[in-house]
């Protein structure tokens, strides 16, 4: 019985880690001042294929790329607004493994002013969801029981 027990468990162990088939980044993004950059995108391109990942830096300046397939020739860029962009190119994943990249960013250039568009949505914007017609056809098509439109709806 305890052999059978331990067959099973080395069974288990040796399919979880058969199982891994993605790699992951992570980091943590910063100001030149050290400050947590909350918002700032992280983007992790692969060239060769052109699949492109993304995450967002909470509000410990943290970020965590997962499910990331394994390869060479990564491209990994941090933007944050009013903050210059960073690349670091040739980046290499390995199966399983978690590649770790901290960014600094430096702050570029004080945003002076901003223009913001808009335009009438040709939506309602009192109900939300799905809508239909109903012919005067179709309501004395549908069996009901008093004749209401509360037995449609």
């Amino acid at each position: 019985m305890k052999a059978a027990c331990f067959i099973a468990a080395a069974m288990i162990s040796v399919a979880t880690f058969a199982q891994v088939t993605t790699s992951s980044v992570n980091g943590r993004v910063v100001d030149n001042n050290g400050e947590a950059l909350t918002g700032a995108v992280v983007s992790v391109l692969h060239k060769p294929s052109g699949s492109v990942y993304y995450a967002v830096a909470n509000s410990n300046g943290q970020y965590t790329v997962e499910g990331v397939r394994p390869g060479q020739d990564y491209v990994i860029e941090v933007s944050f607004l009013g903050c210059q962009t960073v690349r670091y190119e040739g980046v290499v994943l390995s199966l399983g493994e978690t590649y770790k990249q901290d960014v600094t960013l430096v702050s570029g250039e004080e945003l002076s002013e901003s223009v913001v568009v808009a335009s009438n949505s040709k939506f309602t914007t009192e109900k939300t969801g799905a809508s239909t017609n109903i012919t005067s056809r179709e309501i004395t098509a549908v069996p009901m029981i008093n004749r209401s439109i509360t037995d449609i709806a």
